[in-house]
């Protein structure tokens, strides 16, 4: 496992989790054609297999704008894909594929100016055996008129609380900026024949949901203490069902930040009560074109 606290180009945060994954030893590379050395378009990409579900987890770098629908609203950002086959002779995802998008760069016109393929984000990164968790936020650009920070979190977790028969895996999304736009339009051309849209928690090859509180209980979100100092906080919830009443998972990935009380800083760190080691550091962040703070704190040390 690694926490990482730097700026990189999205395709080279793209090759650190790749790399980090495989690394472990319960990942293995999914097709060695997919690689970042062209970063224009949707080229720059990269894929995993997880070895036990043998499912295919996508990242590629999306450098070409995506419009929201017939808004005025367009982007460039991350496609996350999870697959349940891989056509080999055609290099994509195959059977059950589902996409979400994760757009940080966007304008409220067409053009968007960045290109990613050289536009350094100050990112903080956990990767280990079960995933990965990834907050960014992009750099100003005056053009870009709608930059949105944003965490993706990708968990593996054998922690079910019943067998559902779908995989053990779930990917949360969230920002600060567009969710309505880009979650209620399909956004360009669907990709492997998927529609691509803003989910904020997706469970393959099942569920997938874009409102908050919408298949997923925050719960008793975290805060400091003001008698003894400490955090206190439940884990959050994941369901198999928008109605919120099928609970199958606690992540083990993240925590909600308590965004009324406030008093936990960005940077802080929580850590569980001995004999656990598990860390989690406080991400409040805010983004260039909009001061609203997204509540979360990820996995530091496992």
């Amino acid at each position: 496992m690694t926490f990482y606290q730097l700026t990189k180009n999205l395709w080279e945060i793209i090759d650190v989790i790749a790399d980090d994954l495989i690394a472990t030893a319960a990942w293995q590379e999914g097709d060695a054609t997919w690689t970042t050395a062209v970063k224009t378009a949707e080229n720059a990409r990269r894929v995993v297999q997880h070895i036990a579900d043998g499912t295919y987890l996508s990242l590629i770098q999306c450098n070409a704008q995506r419009q929201a629908g017939a808004t005025t609203k367009y982007a460039k950002g991350l496609l996350v894909v999870f697959s349940d086959g891989w056509n080999a002779g055609a290099h994509t995802p195959s059977g059950n594929i589902y996409v979400t998008f994760v757009p940080f760069e966007c304008r409220n016109a067409t053009g968007v100016n960045a290109d990613l393929a050289a536009f350094a984000i100050p990112y903080s990164l956990f990767t280990g055996s079960g995933g990965f968790a990834l907050v960014g936020i992009p750099p100003i650009n005056a053009t870009d008129d709608y930059q949105s920070n944003f965490i993706v979190i990708v968990e593996r977790n054998t922690g079910k609380l019943y067998a559902d028969g779908y995989t053990n895996f779930y990917i949360l999304v969230d920002g600060n900026y567009l969710q309505t736009d880009f979650n209620t339009n399909n956004c360009g051309a669907a990709l492997f024949g998927v529609n691509v849209r803003w989910y904020r928690y997706t469970h393959p090859f099942y569920i997938q949901s874009q409102g908050a509180g919408v298949g997923l209980d925050k719960a008793y979100s975290a805060f400091k203490s003001i008698g003894d100092g400490k955090a206190y906080f439940m884990k959050p919830v994941l369901h198999n069902e928008i109605t919120n009443v099928y609970p199958w998972l606690q992540p083990e990935f993240w925590i909600a930040i308590d965004s009324t009380k406030a008093n936990l800083a960005d940077g802080d760190e929580i850590a569980m009560p001995a004999p656990a080691t598990k860390k989690y550091m406080v991400t409040l962040k805010q983004s260039p074109d909009s001061a609203t703070y997204i509540y979360y704190a990820i996995i530091e040390t496992e």
